[in-house]
């Protein structure tokens, strides 16, 4: 390979994992507000529900929190 060829593929890679960065970091905005029916509140990025009947809900840190589908009170978007 020559010179020209490896600077090429090195700025390729550079651009497609910035790129790859910051379509993966808008998907981690916390935008969602969960209300359980004991009280407990959670903001978080998303809430996934499963045929099994529970609800996993990922926080904003990273953590996931696994409850039965019928405990969520509501769900809400969190106004900017």
């Amino acid at each position: 390979m020559d010179f020209k060829s490896i600077i090429i593929g090195i700025l390729f890679v550079t651009f497609f994992s910035v790129g790859m960065y910051f379509l993966i970091n808008k998907n981690m905005m916390c935008d969602e507000h969960v209300v359980l029916e004991d009280g407990k509140e959670y903001d978080c990025r998303s809430v996934s529900s499963y045929s099994s009947g529970m609800s996993c809900i990922n926080l904003c840190d990273g953590e996931r929190v696994c409850v039965p589908t019928h405990r969520i009170k509501i769900v809400t978007p969190i106004k900017k």
